[in-house]
């Protein structure tokens, strides 16, 4: 399992991403990884509209965790967004998503892949880290508030 702040730098966090819908806040979050990570934006675009297709990484209550196994990445990246406005991400409960963690993990890590997604969802899940989230209005709020409730998690 790799750990929100190994994956996840100030840079990579987006307080309030103006997004039309799935697709565009992938190709921003990505492109916000490729400006500092060798990244084929197009490749991972793609790897991560496929997992899309085999069913939605919306997770319920407004949180998704779009992921996927890319091929040339160094390690695991990570990449958060607070969406402006909540987007349709066909949810189990039909509720739209404003809480976005993009993971993306080199295929030779594909191991920590399962591992590292289950430990975010656990993260993720957690009530008052979603109302903390939806308050807080920068990217330093946020870096310490997942890795604050990641630490609370890991003991519980």
């Amino acid at each position: 399992m790799i750990l929100i702040e190994e994956l996840l730098s100030l840079d990579a966090i987006f307080a309030s991403l103006k997004a039309r819908s799935r697709r565009h806040a992938f190709e921003t979050m990505i492109a916000r990884l490729a400006e500092s990570h060798a990244l084929d934006r197009a490749r991972a675009l793609e790897l991560l509209w496929e997992r899309e297709k085999l069913g939605s990484t919306a997770t319920g209550g407004g949180i998704a965790l779009p992921h996927a196994l890319v091929e040339g990445i160094d390690g695991a990246l990570g990449c958060f967004a607070r969406l402006d406005k909540p987007i349709g991400f066909d949810a189990p409960d039909d509720r739209p998503v404003d809480l976005l963690f993009l993971l993306l993990v080199d295929t030779a890590h594909g191991a920590q892949h399962a591992r590292t997604i289950a430990h975010i969802s656990l993260v993720m899940s957690q009530k008052p880290l979603q109302t903390a989230l939806r308050r807080t209005k920068s990217r330093d709020e946020i870096f310490d508030l997942l890795t604050s409730f990641e630490h609370k998690a890991t003991r519980s």
